[in-house]
């Protein structure tokens, strides 16, 4: 569990220090320029175990946070769920092809994301959506 006094805080630390330890990873950086036919398919069309497993732990560490004296329902676990695997494959997406128009290079950069894009991912439960 990521520091913060509040969610907000939690989920933008645990989210800077993810991508801070994917980017600045000198293994996962060396095998993608050296290996890249063995990580890509690693990470990629063989990567179905990590992803449901990386999605069922942000879907658990997502569900303490959000319903503490609960049980999530339903719907809302298939959220947690498509939230944990969503940031997932954002995170793989980004170890994989550095190159982003997000500017991932500072904290401040990294915060704005988590507050513009992967917040509302989490949180947005009563939005209307079309068709509703």
């Amino acid at each position: 569990r990521s520091r913060g006094d509040t969610f907000e805080e939690r989920l933008i630390n645990g989210v800077v220090f993810t991508v801070e330890f994917v980017r600045d990873n000198a293994l996962l950086n060396k095998l993608r320029s050296t290996e890249p036919e063995t990580i890509l398919r690693s990470l990629t069309v063989d990567a179905n175990h990590i992803i449901a497993w990386a999605s069922e732990v942000s879907a658990a560490l997502l569900a303490a946070e959000l319903f503490p004296d609960t049980t999530p329902t339903k719907a809302q676990r298939r959220q947690l769920l498509t939230a944990g695997e969503l940031q997932t494959r954002l995170t793989l997406s980004f170890a994989l092809t550095p190159h982003t128009t997000i500017d991932r290079s500072t904290p401040a950069g990294l915060r704005a994301y988590v507050l513009d894009f992967i917040l509302p991912l989490i949180t947005d439960w009563n939005r209307p959506r079309k068709g509703e």
